[in-house]
């Protein structure tokens, strides 16, 4: 017995070794295609935070102001609102149609802050058309003149 461990002692062992090795060369192999899986996902999820922040930073550029009607009691009311992120400056409002009168008390409003809105009194005169635009102009800081026309209804 002593002779055969011998003999082929180190054959065995070499044996052994070799295929130590190739489990050892597969599973690295393995790792190496799951590492470089991780590497592309990595890479995808930061070009992702980066177009949302880079999105994040367009959105902070732009106006979102628009109007709705309100009735408050028997009388309606314009409300004027700005949801966007920036200020808008002399912001103001006017009813494109006929018989239909709006109130400018506010008009120019100085500063319309982002969340905040302000409200102007309509009136109607005989036979006013239910749904009627309303222009709504305002400047960004720089004085630059910006406008929406919006569709409203009663």
């Amino acid at each position: 017995m002593e002779q055969f461990f011998m003999d082929w002692g180190g054959h065995i062992l070499s044996a052994i070794a070799i295929i130590f090795t190739a489990i050892t060369f597969f599973l690295s192999l393995k790792a190496n295609r799951l590492q470089n899986r991780v590497n592309e996902l990595d890479a995808k999820i930061k070009k992702y935070e980066l177009d949302k922040i880079q999105k994040e930073k367009e959105e902070e550029k732009t106006f979102e102001l628009g109007a709705t009607i309100v009735k408050i009691g028997k009388r309606f009311r314009l409300r004027v609102y700005n949801i966007g992120k920036r200020t808008a400056y002399n912001v103001s409002a006017r009813i494109e149609g006929d018989n239909i009168m709006l109130s400018t008390g506010k008009m120019p409003f100085d500063e319309l802050e982002p969340q905040r809105n302000f409200e102007e009194t309509l009136l109607f005169y005989d036979k006013a058309p239910r749904k009627f635009r309303v222009i709504i102009t305002w400047q960004d800081e720089n004085q630059q003149e910006y406008n929406r026309t919006q569709m409203c209804s009663v």
